[in-house]
């Protein structure tokens, strides 16, 4: 690979990864938002500075998958879903089992 093709290469990621880090970073501002939450509270609730969670809603800086976890299970979400290009959130709480998504474990598990 030429050196020319290489950059373009590695700015093509670089501008995948920031679009990737910005989306996940608005799904997780539009989720707190939406439960009437502040970067304070979400910080309470999962031991992360609200400044951290800034950046990370900012698209600042990426987090780990324990973090992202952490994150979605305090908004009450699968983390798959801060991942995830389609909103899938209902606004009810309650759904039908014909609509909720169905993932496969590694292990053959089928979860809702």
């Amino acid at each position: 690979m030429t050196t020319k093709r290489k950059v373009l290469v590695t700015a093509d990621i670089a501008a995948g990864t920031a679009d990737a880090l910005a989306m996940i970073g608005a799904r997780i501002r539009d989720l707190r938002r939406g439960r009437g939450m502040t970067l304070q509270q979400l910080g309470d609730a999962t031991d992360l500075s609200p400044s951290m969670l800034s950046l990370v809603e900012r698209g600042r800086t990426g987090a780990s998958i324990g973090t992202l976890i952490v994150i979605s299970c305090a908004l009450g979400v699968h983390m798959g879903f801060l991942l995830s290009e389609e909103k899938t959130e209902k606004s009810g709480f309650v759904a039908r089992a014909t609509d909720q998504p169905v993932h496969e474990t590694v292990q053959g598990v089928l979860r809702r």
